[in-house]
């Protein structure tokens, strides 16, 4: 069902696995193991459930899952591979109600999801994946958080770019942690233009960009997001200046990045097509504006 793009049906087929879990749990059976599968199960039939757009439902069984796993680490509070269940048991909450528009009780989500990133990271700093985990982890934390709040975004996105930058040094082929120092880069150029440090922010976009751009292979979403963000700004500002060739230069570098290379070009066309049709607008109230910027403005912003 997952492969058909089903959710409905997967969250049917999830919610049967769940209960024969259950039902092998009966009898006070309190095997940690099957305890573990079990909150794993439950946090699957949340997914498919929010997938499915039955967001109430599915919030409840993946914050269930995730108090579980409180539970379970509380009990057993070595194990490491329950540590991170619990830690990406509560990134999954936050990113629904934030998706749902609960901002508040998503930072409180991820503050919780970061406080374990440290803690395991405390134990074993020489973990690498460890370091990359609570990297990853306050890059989530930064990118819920407020606008308004740039000062406190732009501490832990500091922070972030530190443990992902060490982490990737320790292991080169931790591609995913490159991904996400790009991705942190980016946002923190973010939190410096909305603090009006427009030369910090432009510094930012650049290197993460250089970063992004050295990268193979298929881009994430959210990485393309934040490629596509920078590109449109400084792009609608060579615009404004009346620089045509650099900002034309940003409208195809979000065309290569984020309509070729990414994970989901069809979903990412919308997003290429606005930062392209905000870049042109800004061309066509430029001194550099010709007849045809302001309908290619128009073009691409009704397209996407």
């Amino acid at each position: 069902q997952r492969a058909t793009g089903d959710s409905n049906a997967a969250a049917v087929a999830a919610s049967r696995g769940l209960a024969l879990l259950r039902e092998s749990a009966t009898g006070g059976n309190s095997d940690p193991e099957l305890r573990y599968l079990t909150l794993g199960a439950l946090a699957t039939l949340g997914a498919y459930e929010v997938a499915a757009n039955q967001i109430s439902q599915g919030t409840i069984h993946m914050r269930e899952s995730a108090e579980g796993m409180d539970q379970l680490v509380a009990e057993f509070p070595e194990n490491t591979l329950y540590q991170r269940q619990q830690m990406l048991s509560w990134s999954h909450v936050a990113d629904v109600l934030s998706g749902e528009g609960q901002t508040e009780e998503a930072v409180h989500a991820l503050e919780h999801s970061v406080a374990i990133a440290r803690k395991m990271f405390a134990a074993d700093q020489a973990d690498a994946r460890a370091g990359s985990d609570l990297g990853i982890a306050l890059t989530y934390l930064a990118e819920v958080l407020p606008e308004a709040q740039y000062a406190r975004k732009q501490a832990v996105l500091a922070e972030a770019i530190q443990m992902l930058r060490n982490a990737t040094q320790r292991n080169p082929k931790n591609v995913q942690g490159k991904s996400f120092l790009a991705e942190a880069t980016f946002h923190l150029g973010d939190a410096f233009s909305a603090g009006n440090d427009k030369k910090r922010a432009v510094s930012s976009w650049f290197e993460g960009m250089a970063m992004a751009d050295k990268l193979t292979g298929t881009r994430s979403v959210t990485l393309v997001d934040a490629y596509t963000s920078a590109c449109r700004r400084l792009g609608q500002d060579a615009g404004e200046r009346g620089d045509r060739k650099v900002a034309e230069g940003y409208a195809k570098k979000v065309q290569d990045f984020g309509g070729l290379k990414g994970q989901n070009p069809k979903a990412n066309v919308p997003r290429v097509l606005a930062a392209q049709g905000s870049i042109y607008y800004a061309l066509a109230r430029s001194s550099a504006a010709t007849g045809d910027d302001s309908k290619r403005a128009t073009e691409l912003l009704h397209q996407s």
